[in-house]
């Protein structure tokens, strides 16, 4: 499974792609910016509604505004938070 939460600065939404399994889901979150942590509470909603909280393995962060120094897919450690 798949999914994430848009424009938490304005208009936030959040998304899950289809699988075999789940059915597409789509559902704005307000029409002003909301927190990382209520973008987090909405995913973990999500899930626990579903009773799917046991079966996520992994999460990620995408972090868009690297400028020219993270220009592609890097790993967050301490390095870079410095």
């Amino acid at each position: 499974m798949r999914g994430s939460v848009s424009s938490i600065g304005e208009r936030p939404q959040l998304h899950v792609a289809p699988t075999a399994k789940t059915p597409p889901f789509d559902r704005r979150l307000g029409e002003q910016a909301i927190s990382v942590g209520k973008a987090f509470e909405a995913v973990a909603s999500y899930l626990a509604d579903r009773g799917l909280l046991r079966r996520v393995s992994r999460v990620g962060h995408r972090i868009v505004h690297g400028g020219r120094e993270f220009a592609r897919a890097t790993l967050l450690d301490q390095g870079v938070l410095i």
